[in-house]
């Protein structure tokens, strides 16, 4: 079996500055304020953070998702942001938002659980299961913004491996796979075979949603960027 242990090399530093600074370049303005992406950022930090055991989800029910999570001790965007989260909280800026700002707002919150787990050694990412597993928009917040940026479209290499769980499968819904950076979907396969396929309705999403990727590749970010 493959160890678990990072990759990463030594002396990475200039690298994570350079990560850092397109993180800052890239989430605002379009989705956060410069303070909003602090206070984010400063939160994950005190939560505290449980290195590699992040959650993320596509196309499962929000509930399911955190329930599975927190049944595992492991830790989705809801479970990290905390405070920042309850409405209740004077910290929460949801009641100050309009819908579409605070879509925005978590858009942005996203891209930042994404690229703070992007400097750990792996994820998991709930979905449905084989054989279509994510939306055929492409248009979902994992698809769109989190899974970019784990795979390294910050513009620095990344040594997180991204693995499957398919929580609406009963009998699988401990068993973890790999597919990025390398891809072991047949082993899900060869263990639970077509049984355990059914066929999934996909929500719909916003056709007047703005494509991130777009906007980020004709964005001129990384000319900006310069080392410390």
């Amino acid at each position: 079996m493959a160890s678990e242990r990072s990759n990463q090399p030594e002396g990475t530093n200039s690298q994570q500055t350079i990560s850092c600074q397109a993180l800052i370049h890239t989430v605002c303005p379009q989705y956060l304020k410069a303070g909003e992406a602090e206070q984010i950022m400063k939160q994950f930090d005190s939560c505290p953070w449980l290195e590699d055991k992040q959650v993320l989800w596509s196309d499962v029910r929000r509930k399911q998702a955190q329930d599975w999570a927190d049944h595992r001790g492991l830790q989705t965007l809801t479970t990290v942001m905390g405070p920042l989260m309850v409405s209740s909280n004077p910290q929460c800026l949801r009641k100050s938002k309009s819908s579409s700002a605070w879509s925005d707002y978590m858009k942005g919150a996203s891209l930042i659980f994404a690229w703070r787990i992007s400097k750990g050694s792996r994820t998991t990412v709930l979905t449905p299961p084989p054989p279509e597993r994510f939306h055929p928009d492409g248009l979902t917040n994992y698809q769109d913004i989190e899974e970019p940026v784990l795979k390294g479209r910050l513009g620095t290499p990344t040594f997180c491996r991204i693995f499957l769980v398919h929580p609406t499968v009963q009998a699988a819904q401990d068993y973890r796979y790999q597919v990025w950076p390398v891809d072991c979907t047949d082993l899900w396969l060869t263990t639970f075979g077509n049984n355990a396929i059914s066929m999934h309705t996909w929500r719909t999403i916003s056709k007047s949603r703005s494509k991130f990727l777009i906007w980020w590749s004709n964005k001129s970010l990384f000319p900006q960027l310069t080392e410390v």
